[in-house]
């Protein structure tokens, strides 16, 4: 039997592997750590799209990218944008493209959203509206749960 599937979106790793947040996000950080801790233990696959895993490096010094990648790897599942991918991004912004602006951030929401169905993830885990309104009836976007550690109080 395989293993499911999850996909991880560019905030999570933000906050939980460089430890990075706005002020008014600063719980987030302990939250996102805690949670990726709590996926390492699950039977499951984790992916990282190449695209988010680029969102996470546009924001890091270049000094800095090979420490990024290498803590992303030893966790995640890197997976490219490949052909079965590029191809559900193309029919779902064809569907779209009507309806929703022609905004570079949403492009990247396509493709995050068609990598984690070419690779058949149950769901992505993402704190961002404008990636779930964008998979609604794709796939399911499920917002990080909280996962407390012996010790935490919420």
């Amino acid at each position: 039997m395989s293993k499911k599937i999850v996909c991880l979106d560019t905030q999570i790793l933000i906050w939980g592997i460089k430890g990075e947040a706005k002020p008014n996000q600063l719980n987030l950080v302990a939250k996102a750590k805690n949670f990726i801790d709590w996926l390492a233990g699950q039977k499951l696959t984790v992916i990282i799209p190449s695209v988010v895993l680029s969102e996470v490096l546009v924001k890091v010094p270049k000094k800095d990218h090979n420490k990024i990648i290498s803590k992303i790897t030893k966790r995640f599942k890197i997976i490219p944008f490949e052909t079965i991918a590029a191809q559900k991004h193309a029919y779902y912004w064809l569907d779209k493209k009507g309806v929703i602006p022609n905004r570079t951030e949403l492009k990247f929401d396509y493709m995050i959203i068609a990598t984690a169905l070419a690779q058949k993830a149950a769901c992505i885990y993402s704190h961002d509206k404008g990636l779930k309104d964008c998979a609604e009836g794709m796939i399911q976007v499920k917002e990080m749960p909280t996962i407390m550690k012996q010790g935490e109080f919420s």
